[in-house]
């Protein structure tokens, strides 16, 4: 789950997780609805909660209840205070400051590059099969341009 800044990494999780064959759920929130998402979370499951000053209170309503349910929260705040923190099992902290007007997101995406890469070990020849087929169903589509068309010169 990410909302507004931290949708960006939530999705990454969601997106390469899918590739890798993970049931993955990706919790946006659009429509209001982020709660309908853990209505049926029980300690099977796990929700990563990426989220950064000001904290979303949509963001902690929805951990709160999943942790209810008995899912495990996976946090990964931009500080040991935010209020996610004390319901969360695991804590990555990703720093945000910036010398600059707004905040960066970089090392919240390191860190989920970072756990994703772990799903695929633990997944193993299982991510693999799963990256074949995904890569088999968009070519497919023929999704990409897989040479570039030449000019022709004149």
């Amino acid at each position: 789950m990410g909302l507004r800044s931290s949708f960006p990494a939530a999705y990454l999780m969601h997106y390469v997780g899918s590739l890798l064959g993970s049931p993955t759920t990706l919790i946006d929130g659009i429509g209001g609805t982020a709660n309908d998402a853990v209505r049926s979370a029980d300690p099977r499951h796990a929700l990563l909660a990426v989220t950064v000053s000001p904290y979303s209170r949509y963001t902690i309503q929805v951990s709160e209840l999943a942790v209810t349910r008995g899912a495990k929260l996976i946090a990964l705040p931009d500080s040991e205070l935010s209020p996610i923190v004390k319901l969360s099992e695991v804590m990555i902290r990703v720093r945000t400051e910036m010398p600059l007007l707004f905040h960066t997101m970089t090392p919240a995406f390191v860190a989920v590059e970072c756990l994703v890469q772990l799903i695929a070990a633990k997944r193993g020849s299982h991510a693999l099969e799963a990256l074949a087929a995904n890569e088999a169903h968009l070519a497919s589509f023929h999704t990409f341009v897989l040479q570039a068309a030449r000019i022709r010169e004149l």
